[in-house]
Parts: C-alpha cells; sequence; structure tokens
C-alpha cells in the first residue's frame, strides 16, 4: 500500500470515527459540509478524496483540528502537535532570517510607522 492510500485510509476512517463519536449521522454531517451522502460515504470508505474546501467544511463541522483527521490514534496528537510547532518555527526562520549580532532583518515597528503617514 502506498503512501497516499494510508494517507486516505487515515482520513476516511477518522471522518467516520470521529463523527461517530459526536453522534453525528452520516446524513447531518454531509448537510453541514453541503456533500451529498453518497460523496461523505465514499470519503469515508477510502474511494474519493475530498477536494481541500470541503475538507475543511468536515473540520468544522466536527469541530476538530485538521490534523485530527490524519492521526493514528490519539496518542499521536502530542507528537503532532509538537511537529507542527516546529514546522512553524522552522518556516519562521527560514523566511525572516537575521542579519549578524542578531539584530532582526525587518524593522516592524519602522514599516509599521510608514504605513501610518
Amino acid at each position: 500500500m502506498t503512501h497516499n492510500a494510508n494517507i486516505s485510509m487515515l482520513l476516511g476512517k477518522n471522518i467516520k470515527k470521529i463523527r461517530l463519536r459526536k453522534n453525528m449521522t452520516q446524513e447531518r454531517l454531509a448537510e453541514l459540509t453541503e456533500i451529498s451522502v453518497v460523496s461523505l460515504s465514499q470519503i469515508e470508505n477510502n474511494r474519493s478524496w475530498p477536494k481541500v474546501e470541503i475538507l475543511q467544511k468536515i473540520v468544522n463541522a466536527l469541530d476538530v483540528h485538521p490534523f485530527e483527521l490524519f492521526i493514528e490514534n490519539e496518542s499521536d496528537i502530542d507528537r503532532y502537535k509538537e511537529l507542527v510547532i516546529s514546522t512553524i518555527v522552522n518556516d519562521i526562520d527560514q523566511n525572516f532570517p537575521t542579519r549578524k549580532h542578531g539584530s532582526p532583518r525587518y524593522n516592524i515597528s519602522h514599516q509599521s510607522s510608514k504605513r501610518k503617514k
């Protein structure tokens, strides 16, 4: 099984698991996400991959963090939270490098004062 197939299976399995844990029917989740019950069933049974917009609606309707749809078990939540934080910190470091002696490359207060004029 490929990596993408594993992710797709996790997605469908977790949507169904969370939906059932919240005592929500497929009909209700489909209504909240504005998709058909058939489409939701295909997602839950790994026969279809939702568009990003639908995935966001599912996340909102189930009231979960997006990464919760892609974890294998509840004990992974803390590990994924740390991974997300680490990724964000690395992204900030890469996009906002510092000059020598640790001075910020971008002077935010200077930029803010220019906008006020």
